[in-house]
């Protein structure tokens, strides 16, 4: 075995012993699909303030125009990148949030994403992740499916996940460790590959769920993020049961060079969730789905010498479904009042993540010191 192979078999590990009812709930939980923009994506270009003279003097060279912009209302427009997204806004599917942050935002890319992903306040140290702390009483009734590197907002010692970075690998590892299960004599390593008798069982019925052919007409896009969302769709729409999904999008760190790193990014975002959402309404789950975005933080308001920004504080970001009320949420930051060149936030993230704990998930929330949005119909 190589050594890439071991790691990704040593990611399994943990991830496999899932009780034998965990893909057995009855009926259709809502399905929430998280988006992480890992690296920290920058808001100040994605929800842009058109009509904002500060943002053109702060971003001579990176402040897009704005009469290539997706004009919205109240001044502001999305990304040109986002083009396959705006008919969920002219439909009142769609919904952004401004200046989401905490107080006293850390830069770095470790810290701010375990806080983002916890919930806690920037002073504590809390590996529990946020919805992890919504199923307080009984863990192993929530389904959770990453497609990606880690747990994330799912962590939690006690709690069932699975990890996988692409179906092909899912199976071909799963079958080589049971493989590896049968040969060893080792009896310490057997009880570790068992996982308490769970392996086989679980991995198999994820296994039979990526090989069930029920497909919808949609054709997702072939680069790496419309291949992990048309493996979420599959799994959703052959019934895995799993009701809460984490995927990644890398690359937002944009230093430099960042006007054709983002184009290329949010297009991929937009394409890969224009075909996803195409796929939950043919199978009628449109409804029953709402996607949402986060990132470790956003950008510096002013670009630097690189021809991109630096880690920042506050950022916009996406929700989209079928009972998303559509609409501008929160106040934007002010430009000219900025603090070190930083977006200060104007609406704290947990706000959000009460909202779609309460009307969402319907599970009672930590966060209510917070507010709420009103983002779902009933």
């Amino acid at each position: 075995m190589n050594r890439r192979d071991f790691l990704q078999l040593s990611t399994l590990l943990p991830t496999l012993g899932l009780a034998p009812s965990l893909f057995a709930s009855q009926g259709t939980p809502p399905l929430l699909i998280m988006i992480e923009l890992k690296g920290g994506n920058d808001g100040l270009n994605t929800l842009i303030p058109v009509e904002n003279r500060a943002y053109y003097q702060l971003r001579p060279t990176l402040a897009l125009p704005a009469n290539t912009a997706l004009k919205l209302k109240d001044g502001l427009a999305m990304h040109p990148a986002l083009q396959p997204l705006k008919p969920h806004w002219d439909s009142g599917d769609m919904a952004w949030i401004q200046g989401l942050g905490y107080a006293n935002p850390n830069r770095s890319h470790f810290r701010s994403i375990e806080i983002w992903e916890s919930g806690s306040d920037a002073a504590q140290n809390d590996t529990q992740g946020w919805i992890a702390k919504l199923y307080p009483e009984a863990a192993r009734t929530l389904n959770g499916l990453v497609i990606g590197s880690d747990h994330g907002p799912l962590s939690e010692s006690a709690f069932d996940t699975i990890i996988m970075d692409d179906a092909r690998n899912f199976i071909r590892l799963t079958q080589q460790l049971r493989a590896m299960r049968a040969k060893t004599t080792n009896p310490t390593l057997a009880h570790l590959l068992d996982v308490q008798n769970n392996v086989h069982q679980n991995s198999q019925q994820v296994i039979d769920t990526l090989q069930k052919t029920r497909t919808t007409n949609t054709p997702f896009p072939q680069h790496k993020f419309g291949k992990r969302l048309a493996q979420a769709a599959h799994l959703i729409n052959n019934g895995l049961g799993a009701g809460i999904y984490k995927i990644e999008l890398s690359g937002f760190d944009t230093h430099k060079n960042q006007l054709r790193r983002q184009n290329a990014l949010l297009n991929q975002l937009a394409t890969g969730l224009a075909a996803f959402s195409q796929a939950m309404q043919q199978s009628g789950q449109w409804q029953n789905t709402l996607i949402m975005t986060y990132s470790e933080f956003g950008r510096r308001a002013a670009e630097n010498k690189s021809g991109g920004t630096d880690h920042g504080a506050a950022a916009a970001h996406l929700l989209l479904g079928g009972r998303v009320q559509g609409g501008i949420y929160g106040s934007a930051p002010t430009l000219s009042a900025q603090k070190a060149n930083d977006l200060s936030y104007t609406s704290d993230f947990r706000k959000l993540y009460h909202s779609i704990a309460t009307q969402w998930l319907r599970r009672p929330s930590p966060w209510g010191e917070f507010g709420a949005f009103n983002l779902v119909h009933s």
